[in-house]
């Protein structure tokens, strides 16, 4: 399995091309979620691009992808809110003919469970589990492999919304989460039991 990889992609529109690539090799070109973690990495690198200032001059998004004995976490991390957008991501109903909106409803139909980090700094997170469906999760071996013991520093700058270990009061999770049997998603860098 590979390592953790943590990186800053550019505030750019490219910045999901460059972010697919990176999961390819973090997981491997026939890891049975590639796809999906590829899906949900372009949708949230997109969003933090269009929504957030990291798609402002300077701006940088943070992708986390952890490999899991039972699947992969993916993370990204945006530089905070836009003045005129809502300062969390959350789920829309759009309408039939609307052509955007639909991003966190497929990440919702997708991941295992997902949720958001608010950061001291003002930038959040976004995380989404996805687990083999094939596979029983094996409690102890995906503590064991997330357990921040196991895990690489990411890049660093003041006030970085990555990398993060350890409770986040300010973060949101969905109720999927109680499927996961004693693990409590702080964010992929700190996964504990």
């Amino acid at each position: 399995m590979s390592p953790e990889h943590q990186c800053w992609l550019p505030g750019t529109p490219e910045a999901a091309g460059i972010a697919r690539p990176r999961v390819t090799t973090v997981l491997g070109p026939s890891h049975p979620l590639l796809f999906e973690a590829q899906l949900i990495v372009s949708e949230l690198v997109t969003n933090a691009y269009r929504h957030t200032r990291s798609g402002l001059p300077d701006g940088r998004i943070g992708l986390t992808v952890a490999p899991l004995v039972c699947g992969c976490v993916v993370e990204v991390a945006d530089d905070g809110p836009r003045p005129v957008t809502p300062t969390v991501p959350r789920l829309r109903t759009p309408g039939g003919v609307e052509t955007e909106g639909r991003g966190l409803l497929l990440i919702e139909s997708t991941a295992r469970a997902w949720g958001t980090i608010d950061h001291a700094d003002g930038g959040h997170s976004v995380w989404a589990l996805l687990v083999f469906d094939s596979a029983p999760l094996d409690e102890t071996a995906a503590r064991d492999e997330a357990s921040p013991a196991h895990r690489s520093p990411g890049p660093q700058q003041p006030g970085a919304a990555l990398p993060s270990t350890g409770a986040h009061p300010g973060r949101q999770e969905t109720d999927d989460l109680e499927a996961l049997d004693g693990f409590s998603a702080d964010v992929p860098g700190g996964w504990s039991p």
